[in-house]
């Protein structure tokens, strides 16, 4: 296709491209931003008048076992700070309200808000209880606080994991309830 181009930068920093575009799509991509503020309101830039942005962005923890499940786990053996959850990460724009105020500051409007409810298998397709508390061992927001524990502790969380994840595996597939909001809005 030659009408598509994909460039990998932050848009809270990047050169804005000079096209301006019909649609922005972005998937559980948008919540990394440092300033989220900035990031929006150049990504407004890059939309013609009218231009549509989806994205989707992750609902809060508790609807999302599949990670807030394994940091309770991991919690409950080591001393966890508490989330920031407007701290860039998965659930940095989890709350509506936050996330449709940054969206009128930068300049948006029809903004919709959307719940969409599914499953994660964590670790990726045809993950396993096994793979998937790996998995959330070393790419998780604990994972650093993993480093340097007795390997007892670190025994005893994995096993925990593993079991916390066989709760949602059957039939050779693992399903951790999830939820995210589908974010539409328009550049005005």
């Amino acid at each position: 296709m030659s009408n598509v181009a994909f460039t990998r930068a932050d848009a809270s920093t990047a050169a804005v491209p000079a096209a301006r575009f019909d649609r922005m799509i972005s998937r559980l991509g948008v919540m990394f931003f440092a300033d989220p503020g900035a990031a929006f309101a150049r990504l407004h830039g890059l939309l013609v008048t009218g231009g549509q942005l989806d994205w989707a962005v992750w609902a809060p923890p508790e609807d999302n076992p599949w990670m807030s499940g394994a940091r309770k786990i991991v919690a409950k053996h080591i001393e966890l700070a508490p989330p920031d959850l407007a701290a860039p990460g998965p659930f940095s724009l989890s709350n509506p309200a936050r996330l449709t105020a940054l969206l009128i500051e930068a300049g948006f409007g029809k903004i919709d808000v959307a719940p969409s409810t599914g499953e994660q298998s964590v670790g990726g397709q045809g993950s396993t209880p096994d793979a998937a508390a790996d998995f959330a061992l070393t790419a998780f927001s604990f994972s650093d606080a993993m480093s340097g524990i007795d390997p007892v502790i670190q025994r005893s969380i994995r096993a925990e994991l593993v079991d916390f994840y066989a709760g949602f595996y059957s039939n050779g597939r693992l399903a951790v309830p999830a939820k995210a909001w589908l974010v539409q809005a328009s550049a005005e």
